[in-house]
């Protein structure tokens, strides 16, 4: 944990690659629960080839509505509201 912030969680929707590994390194410690949509092209964001990394692996939500080429459509928060509440049932 960090110890300026132990009771520290962290839940991303969607998020794009926050930094290096140095910054994974400090978190790695730090609960993050981080939920990829369907294919959503943020997570992929920016490219790995320059050094971005995520801090956690990923919790797929699986896109029941799959389409060809709906990487940015699958970014709406609608859709990775709709898929969590049904994990949770």
């Amino acid at each position: 944990m960090l110890k300026s912030a132990p009771d520290l969680s962290l839940i991303t929707i969607g998020s794009p690659r926050p930094g290096g590994r140095g910054l994974r390194e400090r978190l790695k410690n730090v609960e993050h629960l981080r939920f990829v949509y369907g294919d959503d092209v943020v997570p992929k964001t920016p490219p790995y080839l320059n050094g971005y990394v995520h801090t956690h692996p990923e919790i797929h939500l699986e896109d029941e509505d799959d389409k060809r080429f709906d990487g940015v459509e699958d970014h709406n928060a609608v859709y990775y509201y709709k898929a969590i509440e049904k994990l949770l049932k």
